[in-house]
């Protein structure tokens, strides 16, 4: 069953709430500016620290989607802008009812989406302990000033 078939507080007025954290790694420069070798330094740097914090998740690497799977991801809204999202070291880390969903190298290095359906709060926590466990093995770029 995927997320949006569930029922949830309020889902008769909330459809979901939604909670997005981005990280990026310390050291690598932001979009637009980075290389292919930046790209490809990410996702080689990510993929073993998220599939082992995370070993429930199905990894995705963009260039070798198929047309299915693709129009699948787009209809459980884990792909807004279809095959436009997906450039050849972009990888999308998704578990089987698509509520979690890890991105990489998409507009930012790492971004962590929890979704559920309904009004829920709780997605933000979820969120934020994702982000943790993967903060806890990578080096996140973190300013005291700014943030993360």
């Amino acid at each position: 069953m995927k997320w949006y078939e569930n029922d949830g507080n309020a889902s008769d007025v909330v459809i979901m709430t939604t909670a997005v954290v981005s990280r990026s790694l310390e050291g690598t420069p932001f979009r637009p500016k980075m290389t292919r070798d930046d790209l490809v330094h990410i996702k080689e740097t990510t993929d073993g620290v998220i599939t082992a914090c995370f070993p429930e998740l199905e990894r995705l690497e963009g260039g070798s989607i198929d047309i299915e799977t693709t129009e699948q991801l787009i209809k459980d809204r884990v792909l807004l802008n279809g095959a436009n999202d997906l450039g050849e070291n972009c990888v999308i880390y998704t578990n089987d009812d698509r509520s979690k969903n890890i991105y990489v190298n998409f507009n930012e290095h790492l971004m962590i989406e929890e979704r559920v359906t309904g009004f829920d709060m709780a997605v933000a926590r979820r969120a934020e302990k994702t982000a943790a466990a993967l903060e806890s093995k990578l080096n996140i770029s973190f300013s005291e000033k700014y943030g993360f």
